[in-house]
């Protein structure tokens, strides 16, 4: 049998006897309280001159039987047993039924049948934490002690039990031992047949407890197994969500919108920007970035794009495409940046819009896909997707001079506004695609090739 470890001193315990351990001392809190408000409840109206009873006698009685239970009740959970623990709870709750049955023989018995509502509470809690049959067996253990105890206080009531028909008062009717109750109601003389029907009533009562809070604890249970899988799995997606971010390939990071601190960072953030992570809580994103121009990314951090923004790592000047999308999680206002580094591409496009030939990229599909700045001077409806028949057509050209056809390398002459150009239209076929590219280069004739 595996055990576990608790606690100091390598005491073994079985499984499960720590949570029937916090099953037993709940009951065992609500059976002292039951105590204490049983001894206020005779005590109150002794006062009053309603209720002649020993008082002294009583609360004694109570004292000493709570002093010995608590002691009783420690001594057993001094055993590494889970099964001794568990006869010793119901053992326990055996010893307790039995102590309210003296004590309501103490203050009247069948003279004070209001005394029967001290009986449901146990009832009630054991069906709450047991959940089991418990309750039941509770129930059926205290009904039988209540009828027992009535049928001997009332010989009219052991009179109906032989003339009922029932198979068991009948037998409990002719052997149980009569006694006589102290009278603590002066005059008051409890009529039989209200007896009878005052403990059939308390019977269902009893189980009617048992029924009720057995259900209600099954479904408290189902409830809270269900609100711990939707925290697990609420945990389980915050986990996922957190690796996800800090797996990214390009630079992002979590910032609070109103500190500007960050939250989350991925890995690739604090590499490429050469960031200690322990920086992370105690500096701002903007201290942590040297953005040449932080004021445009804060006017995005509600959510948005900036495609070209300069900032600086160590003595390298880079460019970044930041991309924000806002998010609002449990009152608090986030923004996912996220920094695509476009520096070379940045730098191949400055070059290509200083030199004077014209480059134009484009798809099978005869649509633009890129040109430099000088390409507009020559071409005005040169634009990203556009169609090349529209946007490098002229009345001055050739039809589809831009088209190599099944070629991959075509070379001809052009005059463009009066300026002779060298056209070279060279393709590549698209890696894993069924498609091909291709780049059409222009140079006046006084460049070099």
């Amino acid at each position: 049998m595996s055990q576990t470890t608790f606690g100091p001193g390598d005491r073994m315990f079985e499984p499960g006897r720590l949570e029937l351990l916090e099953r037993k001392r709940i009951l065992d809190g609500a059976w002292i309280g039951l105590f204490c408000l049983v001894l206020a409840s005779v005590l109150v109206p002794w006062l009053f001159r309603a209720l002649e009873v020993d008082a002294t006698a009583v609360a004694w009685t109570v004292l000493a039987y709570s002093a010995l239970f608590v002691a009783l009740s420690a001594w057993l959970e001094t055993g590494k047993s889970i099964r001794r623990l568990r006869w010793s709870l119901y053992g326990l709750q055996i010893l307790n039924v039995l102590f309210l049955d003296a004590l309501w023989i103490q203050v009247g018995g069948v003279q004070l049948t209001s005394f029967l509502l001290v009986f449901v509470l146990p009832i009630v809690i054991s069906g709450l934490v047991l959940t089991r049959w418990e309750p039941y067996a509770l129930s059926g253990l205290t009904s039988t002690v209540v009828i027992l105890t009535a049928l001997g206080a009332s010989p009219a009531l052991r009179w109906y039990a032989d003339r009922s028909g029932l198979p068991g008062l009948r037998w409990a009717g002719e052997r149980v031992e009569p006694w006589v109750m102290p009278e603590t109601l002066v005059g008051v003389e409890p009529d039989p047949a209200q007896l009878a029907v005052t403990l059939f009533f308390f019977v269902l009562i009893l189980f009617a407890a048992s029924v009720a809070t057995s259900s209600l604890a099954v479904q408290l249970v189902r409830l809270r197994e269900r609100l711990e899988v939707s925290r697990r799995e609420r945990s389980e997606a915050e986990a996922l969500a957190e690796k996800v971010l800090t797996a990214a390939k390009d630079p992002s990071c979590l910032v609070d919108r109103e500190s500007h601190r960050i939250t989350l960072a991925s890995d690739s953030f604090v590499r490429q920007l050469l960031v200690d992570r322990r920086d992370l809580t105690e500096r701002t994103f903007f201290e942590l970035v040297d953005f040449s121009f932080p004021d445009v990314v804060e006017e995005i951090l509600c959510g948005g794009e900036a495609p070209f923004v300069v900032y600086r790592v160590g003595e390298d000047v880079r460019i970044a495409r930041v991309t924000v999308a806002s998010i609002d999680h449990r009152g608090s206002r986030y923004a996912h940046v996220t920094l695509q580094d476009v520096t070379d591409v940045s730098h191949l496009k400055l070059a290509l819009d200083v030199i004077d030939a014209l480059y134009i990229l484009m798809d099978t599909r005869g649509r633009v896909l890129y040109f430099n700045q000088p390409s507009l001077k020559r071409f005005a409806r040169l634009y990203p997707q556009a169609e090349a028949t529209q946007a490098l057509g002229r009345d001055d050209l050739p039809n589809g001079w831009w088209d190599p056809g099944a070629r991959r390398w075509v070379q001809r002459d052009l005059e463009l506004d009066g300026v002779h150009h060298a056209v070279e239209v060279v393709t590549a076929d698209i890696p894993g695609e069924h498609g091909r590219i291709a780049l059409l280069t222009l140079r006046p004739e006084s460049e070099d090739p």
